[in-house]
């Protein structure tokens, strides 16, 4: 009989005590833990996030919590703000970069999040820039400029290759706005892609902006840095990343001007450029590598490999034995001895990696044979891509009054214009003179 008392007393107990699940009044959602769910929302991407147990206390004070969560995690304000918070518990965002590329970016470094994020900044600026100074003939004429660069570009086999040909390219078209400058009248343009792809000059953000555009065309992430260069005057230059690493270049440190250029600030770790660029390297990603320090020994190698085998093949086709001079190779030169099979002609041959120098000595026309003046013609006509100026008057004076004229119509008949002369004399202990003729074949 006890026992059946006690079973019926549980079974009431059981019955009549309330549970959690069914009259407990909902836990209210803290702002800590509104700020954390905000943050798990964003950086998950998605678009909107409610928070069911989020009871304000303020208007718009969720609002408040989410704006907060995006002061706080730094550089997300440049990827994502609050676009609405509905009925005081649903918040929607806006992204303002697409999400495939975003997932990628904030999975890096802040300090490397903000680099590609301030890419994206830079090229709404460029673009809002190239549109807002040009006419619309203009700007169809830029953008069919800039296709026809980067068709050429992408069939480079590497990025690396890539970077060379934009480089190389902008460096060959481009003059610095030299005489602007000085007179404090630099036009808009040269600040600007317009500058190079318009008009062939530019000071240096014109040089940082263009290498900015066109790289990012070709997907190899580029900034433009902003700083001081040289005796503290304002500068800008790029920042590079390649390969999983950052490196920096400066286009226009590398110009010389007149076509002529370098590979000093190409691809450099930021200890090499900070010997004369100053700049917050802090608020950059770590440029360290030192893989291309040496670029324009590379360079200068390659060019002198390649045309060796010119010079090769086109002395085997006059019956002409050439060779190098192993104790003269250096970076950036070669020499060469050039002479026929038989002995009766014989000159040097000192290439450069910006220029070829042939120098042959020669008393009378008998030594200056057809088969030299066609081996001096199809090298020049292999190598130059620069039409360098036609003789003077003052060498083609020296030329007819020292040579028969019927040797200066030939030489100048033969060797096309692309090639430079001039002539040096020397004397011999008898006190005779001889002449000697130094063409100079342009070809970088």
């Amino acid at each position: 009989m006890i026992r059946y008392v006690i079973m019926i007393i549980f079974v009431l107990n059981f019955i009549l005590t309330p549970t959690s699940n069914t009259t407990a009044a909902a836990k209210s959602m803290t702002k800590k833990e509104a700020y954390q769910g905000i943050l798990k929302a964003i950086n998950n991407l998605q678009d909107k996030v409610t928070l069911t147990n989020y009871k304000e206390k303020e208007k718009n004070e969720l609002f408040g919590i989410a704006n907060q969560v995006i002061d706080d995690h730094y550089p997300m304000y440049k990827y994502v703000y609050i676009e609405d918070v509905e009925s005081r518990k649903t918040v929607k965002f806006h992204y303002m970069v697409n999400k495939t590329e975003l997932k990628k970016i904030i999975k890096q470094p802040v300090v490397n999040q903000d680099f590609f994020l301030s890419i994206i900044d830079q090229k709404r600026e460029i673009d809002k820039e190239i549109k807002n100074m040009i006419s619309k003939n203009d700007l169809k004429r830029l953008v069919n400029h800039q296709n026809s660069i980067l068709k050429e570009a992408k069939k480079q086999p590497t990025n690396l290759e890539k970077i060379k040909y934009v480089h190389d390219y902008i460096m060959n078209h481009t003059k610095y706005d030299l005489d602007n400058y000085y007179k404090k009248t630099v036009p808009k343009s040269s600040h600007t892609p317009n500058g190079p792809l318009l008009y062939g000059t530019a000071v240096c953000d014109g040089y940082s902006t263009t290498m900015s555009l066109l790289l990012n065309k070709l997907n190899i992430p580029t900034l433009e840095v902003e700083g001081k260069a040289g005796d503290g005057i304002a500068h800008s230059w790029n920042l590079i990343y390649l390969d999983g690493e950052f490196y920096y270049l400066d286009a226009t440190f590398d110009d010389e001007n007149d076509h002529n250029f370098n590979y000093n600030y190409f691809l450099v770790p930021q200890n090499m450029l900070s010997k004369d660029h100053y700049w917050v390297v802090a608020q950059y990603p770590k440029a360290v590598s030192t893989k291309y320090v040496n670029f324009q020994e590379q360079v200068d190698k390659s060019i002198l490999e390649k045309n060796a085998s010119v010079f090769s093949q086109v002395a085997k086709k006059y019956n002409f034995s050439i060779k190098p001079n192993a104790l003269e190779d250096k970076n950036g030169y070669r020499s060469y001895i050039v002479s026929d099979n038989e002995k009766k002609l014989s000159f040097s041959f000192e290439e450069y990696v910006s220029e070829s120098v042939l120098n042959i000595p020669f008393s009378n026309e008998a030594n200056f044979d057809e088969n030299y003046l066609s081996f001096v013609k199809e090298v020049s006509e292999k190598l130059s891509s620069t039409k360098l100026p036609n003789l003077n008057k003052t060498l083609e004076d020296k030329m007819n009054i020292l040579i028969t004229n019927n040797l200066s119509k030939k030489i100048k008949e033969k060797v096309n214009s692309n090639v430079s002369y001039e002539l040096n004399f020397r004397s011999f202990d008898e006190g005779l003179w001889n002449l000697e003729l130094t063409i100079n074949i342009k070809f970088k």
